[in-house]
């Protein structure tokens, strides 16, 4: 019988040949936005935090109520701003304004480093064209 030398267990340690539990999805805030340009389209921000930098996120897996994202009329997918007045860029995208039409909008999204993303918001009175009103209750942003 062989021994096992240190060497092998550190790199079990390290997590070669050995199942890597799920990291849980970061809670994120959203923040619906009025409507763009295009009254098709309503726009959803995810907000940057200290520890979050919403440009990790890969569009194409981008999900709002389930439902993928939009182009935006200039046939961008997203765009990068300060929404919230913090001075960090918070990325912002287009959905059809029919996905909105909801009290609750739900995120969610992965990391090019392969975590899950998630966030939740509540419309008070979504208007019956299907575009939010601007009384929004956010869910706060979770901690990495």
């Amino acid at each position: 019988m062989r021994a096992v030398r240190p060497a092998g267990i550190l790199l079990a340690l390290m997590g070669f040949g050995v199942a890597h539990a799920a990291l849980p999805p970061l809670k994120v805030t959203i923040k619906v936005l009025s409507p763009g340009s295009n009254s098709e389209l309503a726009e959803i921000a995810v907000l940057a935090t200290p520890t979050f930098n919403p440009a990790d996120i890969v569009l194409s897996s981008i999900r709002v109520n389930e439902q993928p994202i939009a182009r935006y009329p200039s046939g961008e997918l997203a765009r990068l701003r300060d929404v919230d007045g913090d001075g960090r860029i918070d990325l912002v995208v287009a959905v059809p304004a029919t996905v909105m039409a909801t009290t609750r909008i739900r995120f969610q999204a992965v990391t090019r480093q392969g975590r899950t993303v998630t966030g939740e918001t509540v419309v008070d009175d979504p208007d019956p064209t299907g575009v939010p009103l601007a009384r929004l209750r956010s869910t706060p942003a979770g901690r990495v």
